[in-house]
């Protein structure tokens, strides 16, 4: 579920539309849902009878399981090397993530505008 009230509260007419939505979100989670899984418990309660909280912060299980099997290989004293984090790789940068404007993708442009002229 994304946290549209949120949005809403960024949105003119704030004063109307985020308490609206509030409640739009709570009674589509209550009428249509029979479980809600969030991915944080920092979130608001929609239906807090259905709610549920796993992955929190969107991480898998299996996710950190590959993390440590690589910890294991790249600390390892047998040679093993891993070819995308070893010391032979070439330095790469990797964003996981949905790109959304309303999730701020306009303010990482503008930082990133900044950043380039500041630079100069």
């Amino acid at each position: 579920h994304t946290n549209y009230f949120v949005y809403a509260q960024e949105q003119p007419a704030a004063l109307i539309r985020a308490p609206a939505m509030r409640l739009l979100c709570s009674w589509m989670c209550r009428a249509h849902c029979h479980r809600v899984i969030k991915l944080s418990g920092t979130l608001g309660k929609f239906a807090p009878e259905k709610e549920l909280v796993e992955n929190v912060h969107g991480v898998r299980g299996s996710f950190l399981e590959s993390g440590e099997k690589l910890r294991m290989i790249l600390t390892s004293r047998a040679g093993e090397t891993d070819p995308v984090f070893g010391p032979d790789a070439d330095p790469t940068v990797y964003f996981i993530g949905k790109m959304l404007w309303s999730k701020g993708l306009g303010s990482l442009m503008e930082l990133l505008k900044y950043a380039e002229e500041s630079a100069n």
